[in-house]
């Protein structure tokens, strides 16, 4: 174990890119893997953006050395780390990664950072792999608050801020245009800076309180970019309390649905009802106000509740795209594929430049049976976000199931070209060269995804089996998968991959069993 000698300050090789820290933290937790030992490793991240990249890049190689990524955010009540991940079960195939040891409670927020201290050697008696994202006070508070865990971490990789543009959009859900602001989420770190040296500058007088609330509303929003709450949820109740004169009424109203929209990412359901509430009596006929009600009710599983404010939402604004794509989402959820479809379409006409609705589109006319529809869908998507290679994944699979080979062997390498270890793909191409008759090509490409495939999970094997036609080999690493709880039978039933087994009386027979 490498326990260098106490330090509050983490390192920072600036040689190192993005790729290659990735890699020190895959690599320490593949020697945890192959040595059966436990492995405690401290990513530092400086922004919100780099940090869900970081998350996501890791993940997938995660998962490509067969084992699962649990993540867990820190609250008041699970705030024993050690203890609270020592009780899931079969944690030797898992690597947690932990999050928000600022939630914790207690004085200075410290009772994560105690409890860490305290139950340090439970991480190594357990065998337990975690990596633990911390924000940059976060990283402070740790040496500070539990120096005797501090030195119990095995590495510290700290990634840099330099790569924040290339993954500002990390929110594809259109919430953030709920906010009245004219920003959006891209550089964050330059646009916080600026607007609170303007906030210092101004006097504390009556005649600029509508350019200190305008300030700080956009503070609040740029730091929810962040996902750093504490800060937006400060700025928002120091402008509502600037804002308590009844001239200000809009200002307020504004200002609490923001509140609602942060306590709703909090899965503060409850706070995020009440203030929610309080606006649409004090302005029925706010649409964002409807519209966040309608994604709390939604997420409390009151169904009628939803689908009412929802439709409430869009009656007071029938352009609301945002509203509109979160209709059809209810609509998927309670499968009702022909009113998710019409909602969708509202969603892509009122914002087409945003990709997320025409994903949705596209997954939806695929699943009622309509894949030229699908293509047309995907390819809008894909032309908004040419990186996303689950996309031209899903485009080259259409393509082949309509028999238009050549279309689908170029999605597919497109795929392998900007994710050369993404499996799937291959596959893709080793059923085309199959259907076309073309064995060499089709042998060629299964020999090259072998050395990509050895440390996959059972699912992603059977998955990749299935594609490529060898329905014995499929059809056995799905029952190991069954077994270890990889998937559950409904999603083996809904899975695309596994189309193309269910005439298999194998396949018939081995589902019939759960």
């Amino acid at each position: 174990m490498n326990n260098p000698s106490f330090s509050g300050q983490v390192p920072n090789i600036s040689s190192e890119s993005f790729e290659d820290r990735i890699t020190t933290l895959l690599e320490e937790i593949d020697l945890a893997i192959k040595w059966d030992r436990p492995s405690i490793l401290l990513a530092v991240y400086p922004s919100e953006i780099i940090n869900n990249r970081a998350q996501e890049s890791l993940e997938q190689h995660i998962v490509w050395l067969g084992q699962k990524v649990t993540r867990i955010k820190v609250d008041k009540e699970n705030f024993d780390l050690a203890w609270f991940v020592s009780q899931f079960e079969q944690h030797d195939k898992v690597v947690f990664f932990i999050s928000g040891l600022r939630w914790g409670g207690g004085r200075s927020r410290s009772n994560t950072y105690q409890a860490l201290n305290m139950r340090r050697e439970l991480f190594v008696d357990e065998k337990i792999r975690l990596v633990i994202w911390l924000n940059q006070k976060e990283a402070s508070d740790l040496p500070h608050h539990a120096p005797d865990f501090w030195a119990f971490r095995h590495r510290v990789v700290e990634f840099p801020d330099n790569i924040s543009s290339k993954f500002s959009s990390f929110r594809d859900n259109l919430s953030w245009r709920d906010w009245q602001v004219n920003e959006t989420p891209h550089d964050l770190k330059a646009k916080i800076a600026l607007r609170e040296s303007m906030l210092a500058d101004l006097p504390v007088s009556d005649s600029s309180l509508f350019t200190r609330t305008d300030l700080m509303y956009a503070l609040a929003f740029l730091n929810w970019c962040q996902l750093d709450y504490d800060r937006a949820t400060s700025y928002l109740e120091n402008g509502l309390a600037l804002a308590s004169h009844p001239q200000a009424a809009a200002i307020q109203v504004k200002f609490k649905i923001a509140l609602g929209m942060l306590y709703h990412d909090q899965y503060l359901m409850d706070k995020s009802q009440t203030i929610l509430h309080q606006v649409i009596e004090q302005e029925p006929h706010s649409p964002a106000a409807w519209n966040n009600l309608a994604r709390v009710f939604n997420d409390q599983g009151r169904q009628e509740d939803a689908l009412h404010a929802f439709k409430k939402a869009i009656k007071l604004s029938p352009r609301y795209a945002n509203a509109w794509n979160n209709l059809g989402n209810f609509h998927i959820e309670n499968g009702n594929r022909v009113e998710a479809l019409l909602a969708y379409k509202q969603a892509t006409r009122f914002e087409p430049q945003n990709a997320k609705p025409w994903i949705n589109l596209a997954h939806t006319h695929l699943d009622s049976g309509q894949p030229d529809l699908a293509i047309r869908a995907y390819k809008k998507a894909i032309r908004l976000v040419p990186e996303n290679t689950s996309l031209l994944n899903d485009l080259g699979n259409i393509y082949r199931g309509m028999n238009r080979f050549k279309d689908a062997i170029s999605s597919y390498n497109k795929a392998i070209k900007l994710t050369p270890k993404f499996i799937l793909p291959y596959a893709g191409l080793v059923a085309c060269y199959r259907q076309m008759g073309r064995s060499d090509s089709a042998s060629k490409h299964f020999s090259l995804a072998q050395p990509l495939l050895e440390n996959q999970p059972a699912l992603t094997k059977a998955e990749f089996e299935a594609l490529c036609g060898n329905h014995h080999a499929a059809i056995r690493f799905l029952k190991i998968a069954l077994d270890e709880n990889q998937i559950n039978p409904d999603s083996v039933r809904t899975n695309q991959n596994f189309n193309g087994l269910h005439a298999d009386s194998r396949y018939q027979e081995l589902m019939a069993g759960y």
